[in-house]
């Protein structure tokens, strides 16, 4: 590795040439590449982060390509985790680049992040973030959480036994549904000023600099920050040692609402789908398509993407039992 190639990052005042050591020696997990996620990856890989392990679910559509800095046309239909891992390990050949196309859960979360020394949420549920949230608190592993949606971001530092968690924050899972790419439109800008100060503060975290104890929020429309000091919550689960979502007990079928009119489905335990098989049985009800380990189809209504582990997303569906019914139509149950 040749350190030259970060002179500008070193001679910055605030990072010695011994902070860029640590960041080539430093691991961590990105979890979601969807707008703030390809931002974070891409600005800690030109960084000369050692080693950063991409997790996501999804493939690449069409309407991502406003705002998912690191794909382009060609990529549409391709699996995200396996087009960044390409496209950043051409950006730098210093950092290890890992990819695991999979769906984030109570039975792999602590396998996947067990060896890092940050984790970064991109995700865009709160669901998983409660479970990084747990996995981070048991083990004492940093994460930096952030969202973004219209012209607005939020981002926190979460460090264990040093400020208070996430679910100081949100004791519980909000009931109402919170504002979304889908429902508010978003800014490119916004998710790109989000990933920037997660990079930043990545930054800080790993060479041990004083970094960020607020719950930050930014308004690029308006130009605008505000900074809210968090306290931390007497009965907090998380902070107690009780992890309520680390420790869940395994579902046979979990299907999430992941946009309007849209399912995601995940198998209690993962399938091995021949899709090819499976490509003949649904191509006579509609146009069908393999990439990789991903399967899409779509008929006059319906559009519908099944990933060899058993994994689905259903889009143009309106309820949950609709969804659960054409899953065990073409993949059982």
């Amino acid at each position: 590795m040749n350190i030259k190639r970060y002179s500008r990052q070193t001679s910055y005042r605030n990072l010695t040439k011994k902070d860029q050591k640590t960041l080539l020696k430093s691991k961590v997990a990105i979890i979601g590449l969807g707008a703030i996620g390809t931002a974070v990856a891409e600005l800690l890989t030109r960084a000369g982060i050692g080693t950063i392990t991409l997790i996501d679910r999804d493939f690449i559509e069409k309407t991502n390509l406003q705002r998912q800095l690191l794909y382009d046309e060609k990529d549409i239909g391709k699996l995200k985790t396996d087009t960044a891992k390409e496209k950043l390990q051409a950006i730098n050949s210093d950092t290890t680049i890992e990819s695991k196309a999979c769906d984030i859960n109570h039975t792999n979360i602590q396998k996947i992040v067990e060896d890092k020394n940050l984790i970064i949420d991109c995700t865009d549920n709160m669901e998983t973030r409660f479970l990084i949230n747990d996995c981070s608190m048991k083990h004492s592993t940093p994460w930096i959480y952030t969202a973004a949606a219209g012209s607005k971001g939020v981002t926190m530092n979460i460090i264990p036994k040093e400020n208070p968690c996430f679910r100081c924050i949100f004791s519980e899972t909000p009931k109402s549904v919170l504002e979304s790419c889908e429902t508010v439109g978003i800014l490119n800008s916004a998710s790109a000023a989000i990933g920037a100060f997660a990079a930043v503060e990545a930054i800080k975290i790993l060479t041990k600099k004083r970094h960020s104890k607020t719950l930050t929020y930014i308004d690029v429309w308006n130009q605008h920050i505000d900074r809210i000091e968090i306290k931390k919550r007497k009965g907090c689960p998380s902070c107690n040692g009780t992890y309520e979502f680390l420790e869940r007990k395994k579902e046979t079928l979990r299907i999430t609402h992941s946009g309007k009119e849209a399912y995601h489905i995940v198998p209690a335990k993962p399938k091995n789908l021949d899709l090819t098989k499976l490509f003949k049985k649904m191509e006579e009800n509609g146009k069908c398509s393999v990439f990789g380990p991903v399967l899409h189809f779509k008929d006059d209504s319906t559009e519908f993407s099944i990933f060899k582990d058993g994994r689905a997303t259903i889009k143009n569906i309106k309820t949950k039992e609709e969804a659960k019914k054409l899953y065990e139509r073409f993949v059982g149950n």
